[in-house]
C-alpha cells in the first residue's frame, strides 16, 4: 500500500511540473531516486523493522519510479504526430511492461539462487532470505 500511494503522490506532484522543469531534468532525478530507494532496501538487516528499514526505501523507490514513469512516457510520445500517437503510446506501454517483467524475473532469480545457496551452507532461513533479497537488489 505505501508503494502505490507513493507512486500516486509522485505522479500527482510532478505531472504539472514537467512542462516547467523538462524531461531532461526530471527523468535522471527519478532514476537516481529509485536507485537510492533500491540501495536502502538492499541494506535491510535480518532483525530490521518495517517502519525503520523497509518503509523509507519503499517510499523513496515509489517516488523515483513515478518520476521515471512520467519522464519516460513524455519522452516516448513527445514530438509524435497525431497519426502515430497511439502507436507511440503503445510502444512505451509495451516496453514498460516487458522491462518490468524481465526485471522482476531477474531479481527473483538472483534472490532465490542466493537464498538456496546460503541455506545449503547451513544459514538460518530468515538470514538466508534477507541475504538473497540483498543480493538481488544490488
Amino acid at each position: 500500500m505505501p508503494f502505490a500511494l507513493g507512486v500516486m503522490v509522485g505522479i500527482g506532484a510532478l505531472t504539472s511540473r514537467v512542462p516547467r522543469l523538462g524531461v531532461r531534468r526530471i527523468l535522471p532525478f527519478g532514476l537516481v531516486m529509485a536507485g537510492f530507494g533500491v540501495w536502502l532496501l538492499s541494506h535491510i538487516p535480518v532483525e530490521g523493522g518495517y517502519t525503520t528499514h523497509i518503509l523509507p526505501g519503499m517510499v523513496i523507490l515509489a517516488l523515483g519510479v513515478s518520476t521515471g514513469f512520467i519522464g519516460s512516457t513524455i519522452a516516448g510520445v513527445d514530438g509524435v504526430t497525431d497519426d502515430y500517437a497511439g502507436v507511440a503510446s503503445a510502444v512505451v506501454n509495451a516496453s514498460s511492461q516487458i522491462g518490468s517483467a524481465l526485471g522482476l524475473a531477474t531479481i527473483v532469480a538472483f534472490a532465490v539462487d542466493v537464498t538456496y545457496a546460503r541455506l545449503a551452507e547451513g544459514v538460518a532461513p530468515p538470514e538466508a532470505a534477507v541475504e538473497g533479497f540483498q543480493a538481488a537488489f544490488v
